[in-house]
Parts: structure tokens; C-alpha cells; sequence
């Protein structure tokens, strides 16, 4: 499954290891740590893509981000087995 990761400049912060298929994890107490936010996704050590995103529309969002299909279709293409 994917994981995520906030990301500023050439730092990085796990923000979730494990997103089960079709669920919603919450992930509370995340450091602000700038304007621009780069959400990393990997699974089996497969990139996934990467989504960016400003501070304002995160929360313009309600703080939400919902992980666009097109990460799992990377994962797939990188060879990325897709759990039952």
C-alpha cells in the first residue's frame, strides 16, 4: 500500500507507513513545516508519484487529500503486487 510522506526542501517526514485499499487513515499532531507540501507515495519499494501542494489548498481542503488512481496505476506499471 501506498505510504505517504510531507516533504520541505530536501527533508522528509513520515507521515503514514500503512493505507489499507479503500479505507481513510487520520493523522493527527503534523508538524507545519512550510508553504509547499509534497505528498511521496512508494509500495515494495516502487514509486508511486508524488503530489504537491500548497499550504492554502490543503486546507482550503479541509486538510484532506485523497490519493488519485493514477498512484496505484504507477505502482502497478513499477511492478508493484496488489494485495487481496
Amino acid at each position: 500500500m501506498p505510504a505517504c510522506t510531507r516533504a520541505r526542501s530536501t527533508s522528509t517526514a513520515n507521515a503514514g507507513s500503512l493505507v489499507p485499499r479503500r479505507s481513510t487513515m487520520t493523522i493527527g499532531d503534523v508538524a507545519d513545516e512550510g508553504p509547499v507540501w509534497v505528498f511521496v507515495f512508494s509500495a515494495q519499494g516502487r514509486p508511486g508519484g508524488q503530489i504537491r501542494l500548497s499550504r492554502h489548498d490543503l486546507a482550503a481542503a479541509s486538510w484532506r487529500l485523497e490519493i488519485p488512481a493514477a498512484v496505484a496505476g504507477n505502482l502497478r506499471a513499477g511492478g508493484a503486487i496488489e494485495p487481496p
